[in-house]
């Protein structure tokens, strides 16, 4: 009886740092407009990301970016919604990147970290788990490969 009551006890504590991380990870809300739920499965996504959730609410627009003098496949700014254009995108990997890189702008703009590409495809890879090494020689992290750890471990760190 005393082995399940220590037993029970330590796995409460064990998992308690562990539930308290996944609330902070699932504080950001995606919206689209009309929506009543949250629209999936991006919303999943941004769940399952092992980075620090942006702060509140971020409107979700699928469609193509009118931000942009180009074609691309996402893009947001400051005070904007992200826009995202599913049909500009390969994979659903790709897609879900997509929603990341831009959630990384966001996160940064809203906690003062660097607007840059480099930090939001560091975010994006970050909350992915992995660094899909083959894809970093087509994106802003081949010239500087340490930089993306340096900026994963401070924003893994951040989680606690």
């Amino acid at each position: 009886m005393r082995r399940t009551a220590l037993a029970a006890a330590l796995a409460a504590a064990l998992c308690a740092p562990a539930a308290a991380q996944a609330d902070t990870l699932r504080q950001t809300t995606l919206i689209r407009t009309g929506d009543q739920f949250a629209p999936q499965p991006y919303q999943r996504w941004v769940d399952a990301a092992n980075v620090p959730a942006v702060p509140g609410s971020v409107e979700l627009r699928l469609e193509p970016c009118p931000l942009s003098r180009v074609p691309a496949k996402g893009c947001t700014a400051a005070g904007q919604p992200v826009y995202i254009a599913p049909a500009r995108h390969e994979t659903r990997r790709d897609l879900r990147f997509t929603l990341l890189h831009e959630l990384g702008h966001q996160y940064a703009l809203r906690t003062g970290n660097p607007t840059d590409e480099a930090f939001a495809d560091s975010y994006a890879f970050c909350a992915l788990k992995s660094p899909a090494r083959r894809r970093l020689t087509m994106l802003s992290l081949a010239a500087a490969p340490d930089a993306w750890w340096r900026t994963c471990r401070a924003l893994r760190a951040a989680i606690g």
